[in-house]
C-alpha cells in the first residue's frame, strides 16, 4: 500500500493536471466519508455543478463477504466501503467521477501472471484457454477494482478502470487508463458428471487488460457521466483523446 508520501504525491499530480486543465476551483480533501476510514478526494468546479474524483490510494474493508442470494448483483465476492464513500459523497451532491486507483502492483493492478494458482490453472485446467502472451496482462483484481468496473467502470458496453501510475525506474509518472475483458474459467477437462459443480463461469477476480490509453499532461473533469480525460476517460481541455499504447 501507498504510505503517505505516495499518496500526497498522487493528489499533488492531479490537483496540478486538473488546474492546468482549466477548471477554476481545485480543492484537495480528506474526510471521514465511511466511519473509521480517512478518505482523500478532490473538488473540482466543472462550471456548473462540483464535481468529486475519489482517490483509491488504499484498501477499504469489505461491508460483506458475498452478495445475498437473488440480489442480482454481478459482484459476488461482496462490497467494500469504497462503494459507500462513493456514495456519500453523491448523497452530498456531487457528480462523481469513476475513481481512480494508485497503481503500486501490490495493493491495485496486481499481476496475475507469476501465480503459482494460474501457472497451474494454465496447465491444461480451467485457464488452459489463455496463452502466454495473454497471461502477461492477466491482474488480479482487489475487491475495490471489482467494484469499480462492475458498478462505475461501464462505457459504451466497454469496462474501463483509472490508475495514477507513479514514477519508477520503468514507468514515467501519468495517469492510465485499462480496457478489462473477463477471463473464462474452462472446466472441459473435468468429467461434469462426476464434477457438477465444475460449470464454465467467467472469473470474478481475474481480469485481462486488452487496451491501454495514457496522458501526462492537463486534465479535465467532464460534467455529465463523469469522465477524466481522454479516450475513454481521460481527455485533456483541448479534446485530444489520449494515446493508445500497445
Amino acid at each position: 500500500m501507498p504510505n503517505r508520501a505516495q499518496k500526497q504525491r498522487m493528489i499533488d499530480y492531479l490537483v496540478a493536471q486538473l488546474e492546468s486543465g482549466g477548471h477554476a476551483k481545485v480543492e484537495p480533501k480528506t474526510e471521514q466519508l465511511v466511519s473509521g476510514i480517512d478518505s482523500s478526494f478532490i473538488e473540482v468546479d466543472c462550471g456548473d455543478s462540483l464535481g468529486a474524483l475519489l482517490l483509491a490510494d488504499q484498501k477499504y474493508p469489505r461491508e460483506r463477504f458475498n452478495a445475498p442470494e437473488g440480489s442480482g448483483r454481478r459482484y459476488a465476492h461482496g462490497d467494500t466501503k469504497l462503494r459507500a464513500a462513493s456514495a456519500e459523497l453523491r448523497n452530498r451532491n456531487y457528480r462523481i467521477a469513476p475513481p481512480i486507483f494508485y497503481k503500486d502492483g501490490t495493493t491495485f493492478f496486481r499481476s496475475a501472471a507469476a501465480r503459482p494458482a494460474v501457472q497451474r490453472k494454465r496447465d491444461g485446467r480451467s485457464l488452459k484457454d489463455i496463452n502466454g502472451a495473454e497471461s502477461v496482462n492477466l491482474i488480479l483484481f482487489s475487491p475495490e477494482e471489482c467494484y469499480a468496473l462492475e458498478r462505475v467502470g461501464w462505457l459504451q458496453g466497454k469496462r474501463f478502470i483509472q490508475y495514477f501510475q507513479p514514477d519508477s525506474d520503468r514507468l514515467d509518472e501519468k495517469v492510465v487508463s485499462f480496457e478489462f475483458v473477463p477471463v473464462a474459467f474452462d472446466y472441459s477437462h473435468l468429467d461434469s458428471r462426476a464434477n457438477p459443480f465444475a460449470v464454465d463461469r467467467d472469473s470474478k477476480r481475474y481480469f485481462r487488460w486488452v487496451e491501454k490509453f495514457e496522458r501526462d499532461g492537463a486534465l479535465v473533469l467532464r460534467p455529465g457521466p463523469m469522465r477524466i480525460n481522454g479516450a475513454p476517460y481521460l481527455r485533456g481541455p483541448e479534446g485530444v483523446p489520449l494515446t493508445r499504447t500497445e
